[in-house]
């Protein structure tokens, strides 16, 4: 899913995207005499990222990006692999993916960080960053 970003240079400043929401995961508690009580706790999920800019010579930039993602999978019963990830509560898992680096880019340029396929559900996730300088 692609996000735009607005980074200033020679501020030592970073940008930051916060986008989630917060997923209720049901927690069940016995009490006395078999009684079951449900509740709720809260997990975050969703997309960080912070990127940061700084002007080198010759018209280069270089972009320290860092991103995090978390989503939740509710994987296909029917596969193997799922069953045994979520045992026999049917409970969906929750992913995670962290990615830190430094691209050293000219006007113009798009680049791939990084490019790696999830485990579990087999998606192939891909970071790319493209710069556009505005003066």
């Amino acid at each position: 899913m692609p996000h735009t970003l607005w980074v200033t240079t020679g501020d030592n400043t970073r940008t930051s995207l916060r986008l989630g929401t917060q997923v209720p995961v049901a927690t069940t508690v016995f009490g006395k005499e078999g009684d079951k009580t449900q509740s709720y706790t809260y997990k975050d999920v969703g997309t960080n990222i912070d990127c940061s800019a700084a002007l080198l010579p010759d018209g280069w930039f270089r972009l320290g990006i860092t991103i995090t993602d978390s989503s939740v999978y509710y994987p296909d019963q029917s596969e193997p692999t799922a069953r045994s990830m979520t045992a026999s509560t049917g409970a969906p898992a929750f992913r995670n993916f962290n990615s830190t680096f430094t691209m050293v880019m000219k006007d113009g340029q798009t680049g791939q960080s990084t490019s790696v396929t999830d485990p579990v559900s087999g998606q192939v996730i891909k970071l790319d960053a493209t710069l556009n300088v505005q003066k």
